[in-house]
């Protein structure tokens, strides 16, 4: 008995030493792993370029593309999803609706954004994009948008019934 009982303590402490076998330490690895990535993750965000005080001294269009313009040293580290949420923050995409053609204004939007110039370049930006979409609760944003004439956001993404458009739009084939 003492023979039985003495290996299988001694199978326990070689699985629990084998690093493979151990999900608790492969998972602690991975948490890790992940922390540290968020961390080295550069963040960008438009909440100090678009804040009232801020967006009201931009005298120009031209003034207030340069200044929502991503970072170059930060751009390519930027991982895919984050950059399409901040494509998709950008708040000068709404005015692709002041053109005659919706795609010759999103054209227009995209060349003048260095975030989707960036984005073209991404093997998984399509993948992404698509993701993001799938994620809308597009029904509560129209519904939103219904109550409150238009007006009203939803999410942290800022999305309203004019950048369901727009994404849309980026879309198509």
């Amino acid at each position: 008995m003492k023979t039985i009982f003495s290996i299988i303590i001694l199978l326990s402490i070689l699985c629990a030493c084998d690093k493979h076998e151990n999900p608790l330490e492969n998972s602690t690895i991975e948490s890790l792993t992940k922390r540290t990535r968020i961390a080295e993750t550069p963040h960008f965000s438009f909440d100090s370029i678009t804040n009232p005080e801020n967006w009201r001294t931009y005298q120009s269009l031209k003034e207030m593309l340069d200044a929502c313009q991503i970072p170059t040293d930060i751009l390519s580290k930027i991982p895919t999803d984050e950059l399409v949420r901040i494509c998709m923050d950008y708040p000068l995409s709404v005015n692709y609706i002041a053109y005659d053609d919706k795609l010759k204004g999103i054209k227009a939007i995209m060349d003048g954004f260095n975030g989707f110039a960036e984005l073209q370049k991404r093997s998984d930006a399509a993948e992404e994009l698509i993701s993001f979409y799938e994620k809308m609760d597009i029904d509560a944003i129209a519904e939103k948008a219904s109550a409150n004439n238009a007006k009203t956001t939803l999410s942290r993404h800022n999305l309203n019934l004019v950048h369901v458009g727009f994404i849309e739009n980026i879309l198509r084939p």
